[in-house]
């Protein structure tokens, strides 16, 4: 006979079942796991901010290197296989958007 809990077991499977349907990934910190934060982390980052007077934006207009270093970049993207198709997305909805722009002036609108 086996020295195991049949209903034991039977829950233990189903346990298993659920935590791998809902896979969690704690937070570590030094080594020990840290649950998650109560600060608001869109608050407490200041390093990089969208729009004109971001950091970045500031920096590409003021900084002739930071510009050219970026246009490098931005053209070995584009030649990449992911590039591509970020500009074949972009190309497809200029199109797109010019397509309800000639619509809508046929109409009147």
């Amino acid at each position: 006979m086996s020295d195991f809990n049949r209903a034991a077991v039977i829950q233990g499977n189903q346990i298993k079942r659920e935590l791998e349907e809902f896979p969690t990934v704690p937070a570590m910190v030094n080594g020990q796991d840290d649950p998650l934060t109560t600060q608001n982390l869109a608050a407490s980052n200041e390093v990089r901010k969208a729009g004109p007077g971001g950091i970045h934006a500031i920096n590409l207009m003021n900084n002739p290197e930071a510009m050219a270093a970026t246009e490098n970049w931005m053209n070995l993207f584009g030649q990449s296989n992911q590039g591509m198709e970020f500009n074949q997305a972009k190309m497809i909805q200029a199109q797109d958007a010019a397509l309800v722009n000639e619509t809508n002036q046929m109409r009147g609108a």
